[in-house]
């Protein structure tokens, strides 16, 4: 990845195989981009946010556990 230039004349080879020149790409969930833009990866967040508290929905259904309890796994 070849960061502040849209596009670059350099070729990488690894094992004589030539690497794709890529605006943008996934590492580790995170949305890198020539222009170190985040606000796709913000994006990106965003969606995955609702999924992520339905993940949630039986804690906080629970008679079982305390209002503290859901709390402190909600600001972990």
């Amino acid at each position: 990845m070849a960061f502040g230039s849209q596009t670059t004349d350099h070729h990488t080879e690894l094992d004589r195989v030539v690497v794709e020149n890529v605006e943008e790409f996934e590492y580790l969930g995170s949305i890198v981009t020539w222009a170190n833009d985040c606000s796709m990866e913000r994006q990106s967040q965003i969606q995955i946010a609702p999924g992520a508290m339905a993940g949630f929905y039986t804690i906080w259904k629970s008679k079982g556990l305390s209002t503290g309890t859901k709390l402190r796994v909600l600001n972990v």
